[in-house]
């Protein structure tokens, strides 16, 4: 039996992390990609829009980025952290308990 549950937050600290949520950003990886510099194609369904970030994904794994910021396709507004853990080494990733606490439903 299980017992009770909390959500949590946690701090990540990771570096270098490339945030696709920035246009600045996206602009920079897309031109290093060779992939259009489309906001739009991060949401997007469909394999055009698939091998796009696959690309770009590509790409910042080889420039040495350890995580990716990019925006979410199932919640509009929102964000999803991308954690390359094989390329992660110990000393570029920080996670400690959060400030926040609360039971789960």
């Amino acid at each position: 039996m299980l017992g009770s549950r909390e959500l949590v937050s946690i701090d990540i600290v990771l570096a270098p992390l490339l945030d696709l949520t920035e246009r600045k950003s996206l602009r920079r990886a897309a031109g290093g990609a060779g992939v259009q510099d489309e906001p739009a194609l991060l949401t997007a369904e469909g394999e055009a829009a698939l091998e796009h970030c696959r690309r770009l994904a590509d790409w910042a794994r080889a420039e040495g980025f350890t995580a990716l910021l990019v925006p979410s396709a199932a919640a509009t507004g929102e964000t999803n952290l991308v954690i390359y853990f094989d390329v992660v080494a110990p000393k570029q990733l920080q996670i400690d308990d959060g400030p926040d606490r609360e039971p789960a439903p």
